[in-house]
């Protein structure tokens, strides 16, 4: 059976989540590269992600599934002064204590979720919301 990506995730957590959603629309589903970001978070990007992948004859309800999922996400995020969807995520790091530090996290990773939205920015208005 031969299997192609419908998705890329940078977290584990994500990455299982719409692994679950597809298994219980009974679709067949692999995680490629989880083990190696999940234990490497500072490879995401050397990597291309942890990809979720799903038998090709199931390839387009994977991704109708996935679709439906992000666009019902989407809604649920508009901008309480102007009601604009248009909005995006600003991720938030902390900030480095030193030089050195900031080398070793670029290299190393925090071991933590950096991509956790903190804020987000509407395109519309400029009006930047928790």
């Amino acid at each position: 059976m031969k299997y192609i990506i419908v998705g890329i995730y940078h977290t584990y957590i994500d990455a299982h989540l719409a692994m679950g959603m597809l298994e219980d629309a009974n679709i067949s589903c692999v995680l490629k590269d989880e083990n190696t970001v999940s234990i490497y978070p500072g490879i995401t990007n050397a990597v291309g992600g942890i990809k979720l992948m799903v038998a090709e004859a199931q390839k387009e309800r994977a991704i109708e599934i996935l679709a439906s999922t992000e666009n019902e996400t989407a809604a649920e995020r508009i901008c309480p002064d102007c009601g604009s969807s248009n909005i995006e995520c600003i991720t938030a790091t902390q900030k480095n204590a030193s030089w050195l530090s900031a080398i070793a996290h670029a290299v190393l990773g925090s071991g933590s979720d950096d991509s956790i939205c903190k804020m987000y920015h509407c395109l519309d208005c400029g009006n930047e919301f928790e």
